[in-house]
């Protein structure tokens, strides 16, 4: 229980800069794992429409990319702010965990809101 409230007391003493840059790199590791996550998925959605002979372009969002990005950034934030101890604990596997963290936060979030929220008609469909 001791540590806990050493940690606890460590949180507290850091400055707004330490915080900021924190923050900032959790942001940034979880935002840059979403753009490999998102390479990925438009590479295979290229490959099956070229196979289905569609336009390579038409399922892409640049919206639902932003989000997407936002989501992970923001995860990799929250779980700077809830591990890292202070700016000493930043290297090699600290952001690597960041990292993970964003992508996995973004996958978590992502799947509950395909499941949670009804899925809206594309613009213009119920024009007439």
């Amino acid at each position: 229980m001791e540590d806990g409230l050493e940690t606890a007391a460590a949180l507290v003493e850091l400055r707004a800069d330490e915080w900021l840059l924190i923050i900032g790199l959790g942001l940034v590791a979880g935002a840059l794992w979403q753009v490999a996550r998102m390479v990925v998925g438009i590479s295979k959605a290229m490959g099956e429409a070229a196979a289905a002979g569609a336009d390579a372009r038409s399922g892409l969002s640049a919206g639902r990319m932003l989000v997407s990005l936002l989501i992970g950034g923001t995860a990799g934030g929250i779980a700077a702010v809830l591990t890292l101890d202070g700016v000493d604990d930043i290297g090699r596997e600290p952001l690597l965990g960041l990292a993970a963290a964003g992508y996995t936060g973004a996958n978590f979030i992502e799947g509950a809101l395909k499941r949670f929220v009804p899925k809206l008609p594309p613009p213009g469909a119920g024009a007439t």
